[in-house]
């Protein structure tokens, strides 16, 4: 899981940019603190999943990131809402990836609980 640099257009958002470099349908995307960016991923079995990917401008290419799946456990627990609401259901097949995933939406949901006590919502 290492970082990955490219040129982006200036223009091209962040979701385009991923919806082109993943080749899936982005349907939630959003940066929170410019060097984290959240989104919920249409796989090719349908099912919607999260992906967290962490930005840098370091090289001589002008956009770099690290994605990281849910099911790598990110200890990055700041999923607004609408990305979070748009995830499908995590499927218990038992497995330790269902297990990584659901604790992941769990740490995201408590800190939007959090965030909503104090009234800033992300989304």
């Amino acid at each position: 899981m290492g970082w990955n640099c490219s040129n982006k257009p200036h223009q091209q958002s962040i979701k385009e940019f991923f919806n082109k470099t993943f080749g899936k349908e982005i349907v939630e995307c959003l940066v929170v603190g410019y060097r984290t960016a959240y989104l919920a991923v249409r796989e090719n079995d349908g099912q919607v999943r999260a992906v967290v990917c962490l930005l840098d401008n370091r090289s001589d290419l002008n956009f770099c990131y690290k994605a990281l799946p849910e099911v790598a456990g990110p200890s990055y627990h700041h999923a607004p809402a609408c990305v979070l609401n748009a995830l499908t259901p995590l499927i218990d097949d038992g497995s330790q990836n269902y297990q990584t995933a659901q604790q992941w939406r769990n740490k995201c949901q408590a800190n939007l609980e959090r965030i909503d006590k104090i009234g800033t919502p992300l989304c």
